[in-house]
């Protein structure tokens, strides 16, 4: 009998602890499940699985042709070298040496369109020389 009440005392507090727990869950739980929770904060269901048959596979298709950049040939070399250690201690010879090619593409121009506006003359002497010769012939 007295071993009953004990399992019957700690059950009781077990129940009041997981009751306690629940319902500080549900506290916080309710932080994030309200109208005024910033869509940032909001917590989603997970998605649903797709079948392995229904997925799409990623990447190129079957059969395409794929096209690598053509590795641009450095314009200028710059030699990277350190000339202590980083307590202070001279370098000997390099244990190997490293390459790499870094390009710089440089940010776009804007466009910059222009519009002549011509002045066009005649001169006066020319259109009545014209007019002479056109009368003599």
């Amino acid at each position: 009998m007295i071993g009953l009440r004990k399992d019957l005392e700690r059950a009781i507090a077990r129940i009041d602890s997981l009751e306690k727990e629940n319902e500080e869950l549900r506290r916080r739980l309710n932080l994030y499940e309200n109208p005024h929770t910033p869509s940032s904060k909001q917590r989603f269901p997970p998605k649903e699985l797709i079948p392995e048959e229904e997925k799409k596979q990623s990447g190129q298709k079957q059969g395409h042709n794929g096209t690598t950049r053509q590795q641009a040939k450095p314009q200028n070399t710059v030699d990277v070298t350190a000339k202590k250690c980083l307590c202070g201690k001279k370098l000997g010879l390099p244990s190997w040496i490293e390459t790499k090619i870094i390009e710089d593409i440089p940010e776009p121009q804007p466009i910059i369109v222009t519009q002549p506006v011509r002045s066009q003359y005649k001169r006066m002497s020319l259109r009545i020389s014209k007019k002479l010769l056109k009368k003599e012939h």
